[in-house]
Order: structure tokens, then C-alpha cells, then sequence
């Protein structure tokens, strides 16, 4: 399908599916996506190389197929959203980008875009977010196979490199210098972007038969005509060609005239594709469950280390907000708790500071120091950890392509590398039951007591000396750990474990709750004191929000 094709069937679909809700998605093979509207017949999105494009099926039904880790995820967050948009936003360029509205009533604003490159054997569909994040591709490409543009869940979706020329939408105000080469169609090719070599020779054979002018006033004429109202389909040379508007080199006897545009793009899709593909068995369904359990678990933990990457940036910005405070300690009474102060380096600039009442503004500017300087030591670590989980990301993906193919061997050998947690464990081989309730967060796990008894365990028995401890302070209440295994913990986990550790204790009623934060080391069991009962010698206090 090429551009002006592309055009003509974004039309079409836009005017027919903009609007309505997503009833229900699924991919029958590994090279197609099929997404069913309420109402409405089925919009088809296929990568096979030999025919890549967007289709509207004869159909209002949808074939389940194969189990995929894509589709899995597209109905996840697009079931019930609102297609709010259909565009090609990159004149010249065959990219077709759908906007979900997502149907949540929690999640106001919330979109999702769904991407669809149509670039031959390099076409893909990605579903990214709001923030460009890619959430899960049709069609895994990892760095060994794209160093320059590899496109994996959980890195940032950004437009392929655009082509040279000028767009075919802006050709008509350009001069287009063709006329001394050997190849005015080739010429023509390379000069103006969104051009296929097929659409490049109806251009000047409608100048060459005096239907237009010159070949601006052609390329005009196709632009108009490729409205998606017709489409026709024609046989040149051996070869099946699929146009949004009369041809006019092509044998009158082989052209088929459609309407709309979409039965015509249907009827050249079914001349290589089945009409009703058959559905792929999987071997060995159990490896199938185990790498989607590994990859979902990869993709939670990735998801959560972008975003603590992205607050480790910030260091500057709240080493800056330190130096600010500590520039304006005579403006600022205790028991202050958000301020709106100028930069120091920038007057015409404010920033607005949250602080904790309970300390003086240099205290304040002291963690604020403090915190910016965990922030940069952490950055090195979440993009190593990063790095790391986009790789095994990738392996699963192709372990997922491979197993859908028939092959099991590179699926079996991620499994065992992945060790004891990729195991799916055996239900009569249960361990006994530890102390504290166990939570887990960003690869973190958390440990909150349940008894007094309890809490003596967990402190004294469970964590070791460089783990973090957390109780609400001058409330009785739940020893919390997280058990560090001295590695830095970032910021976010230990903000979390805090309100584990402000609802577990007296301060649950309370609209917000004041957590010590410390070593293990640097608590201490009292002589003679009941258990659970400890002393506190050093610690930093964290403010945390329980309304």
C-alpha cells in the first residue's frame, strides 16, 4: 500500500470508525492486528511484507487466533476506549497514528496511541502511551538488529528518519527539476517524498497523453483524487498494483473498478493473504503461560525504573531548590509548608517548594541537599537496571516470535537463564510461612510486621544491618523493612514503604503521618523492654499523605 493509498484508506477508515468504542482486539497470526468497534466491521492492520496496510474487513466478526503478549496488552488498555482520531501526521510518510481516549472514569485524560509504520518488511504497529513510552510492539526490534532506532517495550517512540524530497501534498508549489534525466519517473521518485515509482509513472503518463499540463498539475490531481470514494485494481508487467485513482498506463481489460476505496484494498490483500488465516497452535502451551508470566514481570519492573530514572534527572532541579531556601532562610517561619520562591540565578523565574513544617527552612534545605545527591548516585544505577531489563525484554520477545513459529529451543533457553524465578513452582512444594506481610515494589521486597512478636522478627531476625527500617513516628504500630541487600534504595520505595508503615500504625486515622527512616543498625533493642519494643538512634524522617 503506498501513500496516496495510505491517505485514501485513512480517510475512508477515519470517517467510518472515528468515534466509536473498541469492542475487542486479537492478532489471528503473527503479522496482523485485527480491532472490532462496537457496531462497526473489522478494521485489520497488517505487516505482512508482501502486503502492509490498513483494511476494512467485509466482516463484523472477530477470529481469537493465537495467544499474543500484544494483543493481550491492546485489549488491556484499549478495550472500551473511545477512537478519538485517526491521522497521518508526517506529510510525505506512511505513518497512520490512532488516538484512544481511555474509557476509565479514574484515569481522566488518559490517551493512547497506537502507531502503525507501513515501511514493507519494516512495518510495525507499537501502542505507546502518553508520554511516547512504547507499551508493547507488534513486532519486537531489538538493538542487534536496529542500533539506530530499536523499538522495545519501555523505551520512548520516536518517528523513523524522514525521506529526502518534498512532500507530494506541497509538490504543486515547487519546481521539480526532472526533465533532464534519462528516468523522469525515477527522477521524479527522488525528488518528491510519498512517491511510489508506480505513482511516479501515472504522473507522466497523464502529461505525456495531455491530461494535465505538467507533472505538478498531475501530482495535484492524484492528491484530489485519492478521497477514498473508489479504488481500482490493475495488472502491469505480472505484477497485482492497488491505486486510489484511475490508472492511466495500465491495459483498460485488467483494470477492476471498486467502491469504496477499502473493497478494492480488500480484494488486493486477498491475493496474497488468506481471507481467513488459519490459527497457529503453539507448542508446549506451558512455556507459552511462563514467558508471558516473565515478560509481564519485566515489563512492571521496566515500567517502574523509567519512571524513577526520570525523577533521578531531577537532581538539579532540586539541588536548585536547596540553594534557593537556603537563599531565603530570613522569608521562610517554621511551620511553613509550600512556598513560592524567585531562582538565584534567574529573578524573573519562581519556583514553587514544598517543605515539611515540622522542620526549619535550613533543615528543609539540608534533606532537600541530601536527597538531590541519593538522586544522582541512583541515576547510574536505574539506567544500568534499565539497560538490563530492555535486553531481557527483548530475548523474550524473540523467544515469543520463535515459539509462535514452532521452534521451543530459544524459549526453553531464556527459561533456564532467567533461573528459579522464571520456574513456575510447584504447588505441593510450599515453604513455610515467613514473618511480616511481604510487599514488592520496583524489585524491592518489603516486610511489615504483624505482632509485636512479629516486629521483633522482622527487624532483629529478617533484616540485616544495611537494610532500611521504618516505623511512624510517636505512634505504635508495624516494623517496617526493605530489604536493600546493599544496593540504594530509590526515593519512590521508600516513600511507599512509608505509608505501608503510617497505615500499620496509630496514625491511620490521621490525614498524613510523620515515618523515621534508618539503617537497621541504628536500632536498638531497650534492656528488659517487651518485644518489639526498640530505641532509635539515628534517623531522617519522612512526611507522607494518608487522605
Amino acid at each position: 500500500m503506498d501513500y496516496l493509498s495510505c491517505k485514501a484508506a485513512v480517510r475512508e477508515a477515519s470517517q467510518y470508525f472515528v468515534g466509536s468504542r473498541m469492542k475487542d482486539a486479537s492478532c489471528p497470526v503473527h503479522t496482523e492486528a485485527h480491532l472490532l468497534f462496537e457496531g462497526r466491521n473489522l478494521l485489520v492492520l497488517s505487516i505482512y511484507p508482501e502486503r502492509p496496510g490498513l483494511f476494512i474487513a467485509p466482516s463484523k466478526g472477530i477470529r481469537k487466533g493465537m495467544i499474543s503478549s500484544f494483543s493481550d496488552i491492546l485489549r488491556a488498555r484499549l478495550k472500551g476506549a473511545r477512537l478519538a482520531g485517526m491521522t497521518m501526521p508526517l506529510p510525505g510518510e506512511r505513518i497512520v497514528e490512532m488516538s484512544f481516549e481511555a474509557p476509565w472514569p479514574n484515569r481522566p485524560g488518559e490517551v493512547y496511541r497506537l502507531i502503525f509504520e507501513i515501511m514493507g518488511r519494516h512495518s510495525n504497529l507499537i501502542l505507546v502511551d502518553t508520554e511516547s513510552h512504547i507499551l508493547s510492539p507488534l513486532k519486537a526490534v531489538p538493538e542487534d538488529k536496529s542500533r539506530i532506532r530499536p523499538i522495545l517495550s519501555g523505551l520512548t517512540w520516536t518517528p523513523p528518519p524522514p525521506r529526502s524530497g518534498i512532500p507530494i501534498e506541497e509538490a504543486y508549489r515547487n519546481d521539480l527539476n526532472i526533465d533532464g534525466g534519462y528516468d523522469r519517473a525515477a527522477a521524479l521518485t527522488q525528488n518528491v517524498s510519498g512517491l511510489s515509482p508506480a505513482t511516479a509513472r501515472q504522473a507522466i503518463a497523464m502529461v505525456t497523453a495531455e491530461m494535465v499540463s505538467d507533472v505538478r498539475s498531475a501530482l495535484s490531481e492524484l492528491v484530489s483524487r485519492s478521497d477514498g470514494r473508489s479504488g481500482y485494481n490493475y495488472t502491469l508487467e505480472g505484477r497485482h498494483y492497488l491505486s486510489s485513482f484511475m490508472p492511466v498506463e495500465a491495459d483498460p481489460g485488467s483494470i477492476e473498478n471498486h467502491s469504496p476505496f477499502s473493497a478494492a484494498a480488500w480484494h488486493w490483500r486477498s491475493d496474497a493473504v488468506p481471507a481467513e488465516p488459519t490459527q497457529e497452535i503453539l507448542p508446549r502451551p506451558h512455556l507459552k503461560n511462563r514467558l508471558e508470566s516473565l515478560r509481564i514481570r519485566y515489563f512492571k519492573e521496566l515500567d517502574g525504573v523509567v519512571r524513577e530514572e526520570s525523577r533521578c534527572h531531577e537532581h538539579d532541579q532540586v539541588r536548585l531548590k536547596a540553594e534557593t531556601v537556603l537563599n531565603n532562610l530570613h522569608n521562610i517561619p517554621r511551620g511553613t509548608s509550600n512556598i513560592s520562591l524567585t531562582r538565584p540565578d534567574s529573578p524573573e523565574i519562581s519556583f514553587d517548594i514544598e517543605l515539611i513544617p515540622s522542620l526549619s527552612a535550613q533543615e528543609n534545605a539540608q534533606q532537600m541537599f541530601e536527597l538531590a545527591k541519593r538522586l544522582k548516585r541512583g541515576l547510574l544505577e536505574v539506567t544500568r537496571r534499565k539497560i538490563e531489563l530492555q535486553a531481557g525484554l527483548a530475548r523474550i520477545e524473540n523467544a515469543l516470535l520463535t515459539l509462535e513459529a514452532g521452534e521451543s529451543a530459544e524459549a526453553e533457553k531464556v527459561l533456564a537463564s532467567e533461573g528459579p524465578l522464571a520456574i513456575k513452582p510447584d504447588p505441593h512444594d510450599r515453604q513455610p510461612r515467613g514473618p511480616g506481610r511481604a510487599y514488592t515494589h520496583s524489585g524491592f521486597r518489603i516486610l511489615v510486621g504483624r505482632s509485636a512478636a512479629d516486629n521483633e522478627n522482622v527487624t532483629f531476625k529478617i533484616a540485616g544491618p544495611h537494610d532500611l527500617w521504618l516505623h511512624a513516628r510517636d505512634y505504635p504500630g508495624s516494623h517496617v523493612v526493605i530489604l536493600a541487600e546493599k544496593k540504594n534504595v530509590p526515593e519512590e520505595v521508600v516513600r511507599y514503604a512509608a505509608g505501608l508503615a503510617a497505615r500499620s500504625s496509630g496514625a491511620k486515622g490521621d490525614s498524613s503521618a510523620e515515618v523515621m527512616v534508618t539503617q537497621r543498625k541504628w536500632v536498638r533493642k531497650i534492656k528488659g523492654g517487651k518485644p518489639g519494643q526498640v530505641r532509635v538512634e539515628r534517623f531522617r524522617s519522612v512526611r507522607v499523605r494518608l487522605d
